[in-house]
């Protein structure tokens, strides 16, 4: 038997390996929703999965989506 704590990326490949139908699984998140804290923001038509990336102020990558750095 596992408890897995979250239900992020990482949690969910952990909850693959665990789903062998010989051990009873449990997933406990905080969040309202699956996928834990990753956070993703469309921009002019096009998806960017931001939150499983932390990036410090002043990133380069700040300079191609400013709009990002606020978020």
């Amino acid at each position: 038997d596992a408890v897995v704590l979250g239900a992020g990326v990482a949690s969910f490949a952990a909850l693959n390996q665990l789903a062998d139908g010989t051990s009873k699984v449990l997933c406990i998140e905080t969040f309202d929703r699956l996928g834990g804290n990753h956070r993703s923001r469309n921009i002019n038509g096009y998806t960017f999965d931001i939150g499983s990336f932390m990036f410090r102020p002043g990133y380069p990558i700040f300079q191609h989506f400013p709009g990002l750095e606020a978020m």
